[in-house]
């Protein structure tokens, strides 16, 4: 009798063990059922049976309202027959889906969610429930597409920015090679604008910039490009002006006549008026260019027939202007015999950390030691090598002085630790050569891979972003760091910070320059939130003055360059500046 007690009291023990570990679980899945992620269960049929109070607070719907009906009573009509025929087939087959999808609230507000369904079997293996777990993405798409439009626009005047300027006259000259038909392609430089500037203040050129905007926007027809290159320089991008040179020649005439004419009137700002007029150049194409590259540059050399012939004036780019590429091709020679003499040369600028103002690291930054005209900085002569063979060249000799530099600030100095910032083109980097390179200068000059970091330009990602990010891997793999530089200006998004495995952004230095400006402001510390958010260190260049660090150090930037803190300055004074 003993020994049955003994075993009714286990079992019962027992049956109360297994009743109290239900119960936690029932507890624990009610727990995770009433989370911030929306939730409907619906029965084998798609009949919803329950919904949490997520879901009815995101739908508008009450539990009640929906008990008994299809999940479609939310459906917005943006997605085809198709998709849902698509999304049921995989749910069918797989037993899952997940993806993006448009959804209306009960007051009519459609609104997008990221969806995730799971189908709940049986031990036969028979559906006979549904779980859909959904949140509403509308401030992540609000933010993507705020971050998309500042890709493509000048954050100022909110026209068409440089990057998306070229992209789009790139497809403009195919797409006329293949219809047979020409474009106009306009380079606009503000006649004296330095003056207004300088005596009247940023704030009110700013006023100028943007009211020029606006009425060069009222100049062109549907679907032409206006777009901002920066500072003074605006551009138009004008389709289908005509089938042969002649005619094409007196549409582009006329534009630019009415372009000065809408900027006859004063402007008023700041309660004075300004008379602006642009020097303009003018370039018909496609017409015996080697690419979209040199309606750009022909424009440009246009432009600055124009101003040389006075102000508010307009020239097109002809045969005369071949002086110009000549001079061009003169430096281009130049360039090359100063590659084999060794002419350029290596400065830093340090990196300092916002909170101790301390260094932490510096960037290379090239400048060409001129027999002649002496030390020359990047723009009197960069533009020149970008995209030929000497690029090439110079970056690599560049690259290895950068190592030599660090190997013997190393030998100098016993705990050597910073960490130095090389410019690399998207060309260079997607190079097959690239990676072998450098591997074999780092064990050459016995520098560890953790001291160098590349900054990628964000065009770099853009043609393809799968090779990019594959050779970033490789090399983080032993210890490279990586930044992308000029964040802001080109083709910012979360989808990228999301791809990218990199360390840092650096935040382009004409937002920082700029802080006056509410608009800059904000666009700063939401770059400053993103890479807080995906757990990116924050570099802000150009900074000038203790207002603009201490702007910096309140929202939470990481470190800082500018000349508040030291210029570039050469391996011996940097050097210096670190023992």
């Amino acid at each position: 009798k003993l020994l049955k007690d003994t075993s009714i009291s286990l079992e019962f023990l027992k049956l109360r063990a297994n009743e109290q570990k239900i119960l936690k679980e029932l507890h624990i899945a009610s727990y995770a059922f009433e989370s911030q992620e929306a939730m409907a269960i619906t029965d084998a049929n798609a009949n919803i049976i329950k919904v949490n109070k997520a879901f009815e607070e995101i739908t508008g719907y009450k539990q009640e309202e929906v008990i008994g009906k299809n999940p479609n009573v939310l459906k917005s009509d943006k997605q085809s027959h198709e998709f849902y025929a698509k999304m049921w087939g995989e749910l069918k087959k797989y037993g899952k889906w997940k993806g993006e999808i448009y959804n209306c609230r009960k007051n009519g507000e459609i609104y997008p969610e990221l969806l995730s369904i799971t189908a709940i079997t049986n031990n036969k293996g028979e559906t006979t429930h549904y779980l859909a777990q959904f949140l509403d993405i509308s401030d992540i798409k609000k933010l993507q597409q705020e971050a998309e439009f500042r890709a493509n626009h000048d954050p100022l005047t909110s026209l068409t920015n440089r990057t998306k300027l070229k992209q789009k006259t790139k497809q403009a000259f195919l797409e006329a090679k293949n219809r047979g038909v020409q474009h106009a392609f306009f380079f606009l430089d503000i006649d004296n604008f330095k003056y207004i500037n300088d005596f009247y203040g940023h704030a009110t050129g700013d006023a100028i910039l943007i009211e020029i905007a606006s009425r060069l926007k009222k100049c062109t027809k549907d679907g032409d490009v206006v777009a901002r290159l920066g500072g003074d320089e605006f551009a138009m991008l004008s389709y289908d002006v005509g089938m042969q040179e002649l005619e094409s020649i007196q549409q582009a005439t006329q534009l630019a006549k009415i372009i000065q004419k809408v900027m006859k009137e004063p402007i008023n700002a700041d309660g004075h008026p300004f008379d602006v007029t642009f020097s303009i150049g003018v370039k018909i194409f496609p017409n015996h260019e080697n690419g979209y590259e040199e309606v750009i540059s022909h424009a440009d050399i246009a432009m600055y027939k124009a101003k040389k012939s006075g102000k508010n004036k307009f020239a097109f780019f002809d045969t005369e202007l071949d002086i110009e590429l000549k001079q061009f091709s003169l430096l281009e020679k130049e360039i090359k015999q100063a590659l084999i003499n060794r002419e350029f040369k290596l400065y830093y600028q340090p990196k300092v950390d916002v909170t101790t103002n301390k260094i932490v690291g510096m960037e290379a930054l090239v400048r060409w030691s001129h027999p002649i005209k002496g030390i020359l900085s990047p723009d009197k002569f960069l533009k020149t090598v970008t995209d030929t063979k000497n690029m090439y060249a110079l970056e690599t000799i560049l690259i290895e002085q950068v190592l030599q530099d660090i190997s013997e600030w190393k030998n100098k100095i016993s705990n050597y630790n910073y960490t130095v910032a090389i410019n690399i083109t998207p060309k260079l980097f997607l190079n097959d050569n690239f990676i072998p390179f450098l591997k074999a200068n780092l064990k050459r000059y016995n520098i560890s891979p953790s001291l160098i970091e590349l900054e990628l330009l964000e065009n770099t990602f853009i043609n393809d972003l799968s090779q990019a990010v594959g050779k970033i891997k490789i090399l983080k793999s032993i210890g490279v760091n990586f930044a992308v530089d000029d964040f802001g200006t080109g083709y910012s998004s979360l989808t990228y910070l999301q791809k990218l495995p990199v360390d840092s952004i650096k935040i382009d230095k004409s937002f920082i320059m700029d802080l006056q400006h509410k608009s800059n402001r904000e666009i700063v510390k939401m770059i400053i939130n993103f890479a807080k958010l995906f757990n990116l260190k924050v570099v802000a260049e150009g900074v000038e003055n203790i207002k603009t660090l201490e702007f910096l150090q309140s929202y939470g930037c990481d470190y800082y360059q500018g000349y508040f803190f030291s210029r570039a300055i050469s391996s011996e004074d940097i050097y210096n500046m670190i023992t």
